[in-house]
């Protein structure tokens, strides 16, 4: 369940949350489809 919460994408959910939270703190989400969808 926490994974979930923490990483929405990977459980198909909306790319833009996890874009914001790729833009705030990269470190937290490493994934090669963050930077490529904010980029």
């Amino acid at each position: 369940m926490d994974a979930a919460r923490r990483r929405p994408e990977m459980n198909g959910g909306p790319a833009a949350l996890s874009d914001r939270r790729a833009r705030r703190r990269p470190n937290l989400v490493p994934s090669p489809p963050e930077p490529i969808l904010s980029g």
